[in-house]
């Protein structure tokens, strides 16, 4: 679940009188590295938080969601202990268990974790905590984007602006499996134009990835499959790696490889399946311990899915024969008719009203189709109000640029400056292009080996050190990885 931000002005006479409140940030499965529901930051207490908008590098203090973190988090005590089924992580399997005592413990207050319950805490806390005269610039991404859009449909005036990323309003996440598979299509297309990754996949790599999958299922490189890792791993990793900048280039390397499964390849592999099997750590991380699986079937399951749902028959069959996918359907339909759902109120569905500047902000090859970001677009057309396309960035807006910025914070920080001045989007023209070779220092990290497409673990003396923007990258993902693992143990 994203953070709010629950920030005073900055201490220096010079700044401008500005709070952040932030509803969104990058973060992890199960659908989304940027947000998602039951995910929470770190508690900023408002009598103590501060911040500087003129500068989002900075770090704004971020409140925790309701339902997460120390804000009532809403979890199951059963499947929570160390000695649990996956340890201290609740898998989707122990909180289906666990689903009579959710029920007994909360009764109706669970009807009370909603989305536009949680816009109104952004709100009253905003009201109780803004400097007399002083600007509040709310930011929401992925699910925060959904959360921020109900925010605005209960304060229009509120805001002295607001940014929305990732733009995930008035979408179903109910096709979220299809989203993600569709995506994975159309990278390994773009794979295809590329002279190198073609050479290795042919010029249609998609229908390879395809093979190499179907026929790893039916028996094909045992020395892989005996590692226990199987197609649902591979869809959940190639998921997790189409969220991020770095990873992505990771996925025709791992079918060249699958493919070809030599000894090296095996090595490969073996180095790999180490971060990918490798059980939870005990404790969990604050970001695992304070997310909220319980949460996120509240909301997802009572406003965020088809009514009536995809028929639990249906998804499976798609899923077994999907590329890339983080099962979030399957394991949902398991629940879906026994949670104690919300009734959605007259807010879901429809649109904010507002004249305050916005800025909105999408990824090229975000996984969410582009038909809801052009829906936002359509929406929002008045002064100030700017939709840009950020070409060939993720879901978590990474785009880095040939003069060594990201083109989403140069725009964010201008934004921020001055929320109704022009914005200077070239940036957008100067963001990379995709390459294909994969970054040594990442491939090191998952493969042990320099060279992501033919390089030898076993013959190298070490990896070499990842880089400080990749680690960060490498230790999202290896966390995320690890959750998920988690949950496809306990299917």
């Amino acid at each position: 679940m994203p953070g709010l931000a629950v920030g005073r002005p900055g201490s220096s006479a010079a700044a401008p009188q500005r709070t952040c409140h932030v509803a969104g940030a990058p973060v992890c499965p199960p659908f989304g590295s940027r947000s998602a529901p039951g995910r929470s930051l770190r508690r900023a207490r408002p009598a103590s938080a501060r911040c500087r908008c003129g500068d989002p590098r900075r770090g704004e203090p971020r409140a925790r969601r309701r339902g997460t973190g120390r804000s009532s988090r809403l979890g199951c005590a059963e499947g929570e202990t160390p000695e649990s089924e996956a340890g201290s992580y609740l898998t989707d399997a122990e909180l289906a268990a666990c689903l009579p005592s959710i029920k007994a413990e909360l009764g109706d207050d669970i009807q009370g974790y909603t989305v536009t319950n949680a816009a109104r805490d952004v709100g009253e806390i905003i009201a109780r905590t803004r400097a007399p005269g002083g600007d509040v610039i709310v930011s929401g991404g992925s699910y925060g984007s959904i959360w921020g859009h109900r925010y605005l449909q209960l304060y229009p005036d509120q805001p002295t602006a607001v940014s929305l990323t990732a733009l995930a309003v008035n979408s179903r996440l109910s096709d979220m499996d299809v989203w993600l598979n569709d995506l994975g299509q159309r990278f390994m297309g773009l794979c295809g134009a590329d002279p190198s990754c073609s050479e290795k996949l042919g010029a249609d790599p998609w229908a390879t990835m395809t093979e190499t999958l179907d026929a790893f299922e039916e028996g094909a490189c045992p020395e892989v499959a005996a590692l226990g890792v199987d197609r649902p791993v591979f869809q959940a990793l190639f998921a997790q790696s189409l969220y991020q900048w770095a990873p992505r280039p990771l996925i025709p390397a791992l079918i060249y490889r699958l493919d070809r499964c030599s000894p090296a390849d095996v090595a490969a592999f073996t180095h790999l399946a180490g971060i990918l099997l490798a059980p939870l750590p005990e404790p969990l991380s604050p970001s695992l311990r304070f997310y909220s699986p319980v949460l996120r079937n509240n909301i997802m399951l009572s406003e965020l899915w088809a009514d009536p749902p995809p028929p639990a028959s249906e998804m499976q069959e798609y899923l077994a024969e999907a590329n890339v996918a983080l099962g979030l359907t399957d394991d949902a339909a398991a629940v879906h008719e026994s949670w104690p759902r919300y009734t959605p109120d007259a807010y879901a569905g429809q649109w904010a009203t507002t004249s305050v500047p916005l800025l909105l902000l999408h990824g090229g090859l975000d996984f969410i189709p582009s038909a809801v970001p052009e829906a936002v677009e359509r929406h929002f057309t008045g002064p100030n109000q700017t939709f840009v396309m950020l070409p060939r960035a993720p879901h978590t807006l990474e785009s880095p640029t040939s003069s060594g910025t990201s083109c989403d914070l140069e725009i964010l920080l201008q934004f921020v400056a001055d929320p109704e001045a022009p914005l200077d989007t070239s940036c957008t023209e100067r963001i990379l292009p995709l390459d294909f070779s994969v970054d040594p220092t990442l491939s090191a990290t998952y493969l042990g080996t320099d060279d992501a497409w033919d390089g030898d673990p076993g013959a190298e003396r070490r990896a070499s050190t990842a880089s400080p923007e990749h680690a960060r990258a490498i230790t999202r993902l290896r966390e995320a990885i690890a959750r998920l693992r988690a949950a496809i143990a306990a299917r």
